[in-house]
């Protein structure tokens, strides 16, 4: 979850935005969720006491912002590769599933940030032109085991596959109305 500082004192708080409850109802109306704190390694423990079989590594705080968060879902993909659990990520869960495989970040200056950030544009997706939300400004560089499964028209990675785990550049949870193709894509890769 994404780490939020409360105003007026100090304290950090593991958080999930509001609207990732209304797609969780609506995209998985029978499945049951359970929000994981960020604990660092102390997540593997943690889990063992949960009947966990899937994990969605949500958006928010660029990787290096909180080291707790990092280290919290660095241990979550290590315990999916190793117990098979499905791995959904969306944004920075994307990101954050690239840096595991090896991958670095790049940081794209404003030209890039017009076309990615608070904005939509098209990718191609199974062969076929869709438009997604975008509120990132990282690209993927370097190579890893992920398959490129989707581009935007600059050729930037918008959607990547690896073993059990599927990482989305862009925010399903915030689409008011989400698109068929995006919902049977997610939901096909969860329950297959």
């Amino acid at each position: 979850m994404r780490v939020t500082e409360a105003q007026h004192y100090t304290e950090l708080r593991s958080s999930l935005a509001q609207d990732w409850f209304k797609f969780l109802g609506e995209t998985f109306p029978h499945s049951r969720w359970l929000c994981l704190p960020n604990i660092g390694d102390s997540i593997k423990e943690y889990l063992s006491v949960w009947d966990i079989n899937a994990i969605i590594l949500s958006g928010g705080d660029d990787i290096g912002v909180y080291p707790v968060r990092d280290e919290t879902e660095f241990a979550l993909l290590d315990i999916a590769d190793k117990e098979g659990f499905k791995v959904l990520g969306v944004c920075r869960g994307l990101q954050l599933m690239h840096n595991w495989l090896g991958g670095e970040l790049v940081r794209n200056g404003a030209e890039f940030e017009n076309k990615h950030k608070s904005t939509r544009h098209k990718i191609l997706f199974n062969n076929e032109p869709h438009e997604v939300n975008s509120y990132h400004s990282c690209t993927l560089k370097g190579e890893t085991a992920a398959d490129i499964i989707s581009t935007a028209d600059d050729n930037s990675i918008e959607a990547i596959a690896y073993k059990n785990m599927l990482g989305v550049m862009w925010h399903p949870e915030r689409e008011e109305t989400l698109p068929l193709w995006q919902k049977e894509f997610i939901t096909n890769f969860l329950y297959n």
